[in-house]
Order: structure tokens, then sequence, then C-alpha cells
């Protein structure tokens, strides 16, 4: 799992292709306030070919559930809805 902990973490440069699927489903991304976070950059804009995307929380869940596995994951998923 480290080189998605890596990627996520340390971030990696969008490519044309990527940048193009995410402008086409711009709408949805817009109707949801966690995805537009991720996949929107600062100015509510997509992002442009070469743009970095970090993913700080992703690689934090990626390690929880690398170190303690799924159920540790889940659990504390369900602490922090309560």
């Amino acid at each position: 799992m480290e080189p998605s902990i890596s990627l996520a973490e340390d971030g990696f440069y969008l490519y044309p292709g990527e940048i193009k699927r995410q402008q086409s489903d711009k709408e949805k991304i817009e109707s949801f306030e966690g995805t537009k976070l991720y996949f929107l950059n600062s100015e509510g804009e997509s992002f442009r070919p070469g743009d970095k995307l970090v993913q700080k929380d992703l690689a934090n869940t990626l390690k929880i559930i690398s170190e303690n596995g799924k159920k540790d994951f889940m659990k504390e998923k369900s602490q922090k809805n309560s």
C-alpha cells in the first residue's frame, strides 16, 4: 500500500486526460462539498494539466488501514460519525 500512500501524501501531476474527465463531471463534483475540496482548486475551478494533486486525508486513511487493518478503520470511522 506504500506506493498509494506516497502518491496521496506527496501528490502527483495531473495529465490532460484526467483534467478532461474532471471537467466533464464538474457539475457533479460541485454538488458535493467534500468532493469539491478534493477535485477543484482553491478558486473553485477544475485543475489544469500539470497541476499537482495532493490528498493528505487519503494518505492518512490509507495509513490507518495499512497499519491497523480494515476493522480498526471502520471502528474509527464510526466513532467520528457518532
